[in-house]
C-alpha cells in the first residue's frame, strides 16, 4: 500500500490539512442547457437501429438503456421531448420487431420456403 505521509501527491485529499478541503459543488444549468443524457442518447440510437435494421438484439438493448434512464432521471433536468422521443422509438422497435404482419419467425441460417400451391 502506497503512503504519502507529507500530502504531497494528493494535497487535495489529505486528511492533516482540513483547510485545503474543496467540497463539492454541482454546475447550475439552465433549463436550455441540459447536460447530456447518455443513457437516453444510446437508447434513442439503440431503438432507431432496432426499428430501422429490425435487429432484436438492439431493440431489447435500446429497452434496457430507456429502462436506466427512466429509473435515474430527475424531474427537475428531464428533456421531455428526448425522453418521449427515446421511448417511443424503444417501443416501436420492440413492436415491430415481433409483431409485424405476414412474417413468420424462422430460425437463424435457415431459408424461407415457398408456399405450396
Amino acid at each position: 500500500f502506497f503512503r504519502d505521509p507529507d500530502c504531497r501527491l494528493y494535497p487535495m485529499a489529505c486528511p492533516k490539512k482540513p483547510s485545503a478541503e474543496v467540497l463539492f459543488k454541482a454546475p447550475n444549468h439552465s433549463g436550455e442547457d441540459l447536460p447530456p443524457n447518455v443513457w437516453c442518447i444510446t437508447a434513442l440510437i439503440m431503438g432507431i437501429a432496432g426499428l430501422m435494421l429490425r435487429h432484436k438484439m438492439m431493440a431489447w438493448g435500446a429497452l434496457f438503456a430507456g429502462v436506466i434512464t427512466w429509473t435515474d432521471m430527475r424531474f427537475s433536468r428531464v428533456d421531455w421531448k428526448q425522453l418521449i422521443t427515446m421511448s417511443l422509438f424503444v417501443v416501436m422497435g420492440i413492436v415491430l420487431n415481433y409483431y409485424t404482419p405476414g412474417q413468420k419467425a424462422e430460425a437463424p441460417g435457415q431459408q424461407a420456403q415457398a408456399p405450396s400451391p
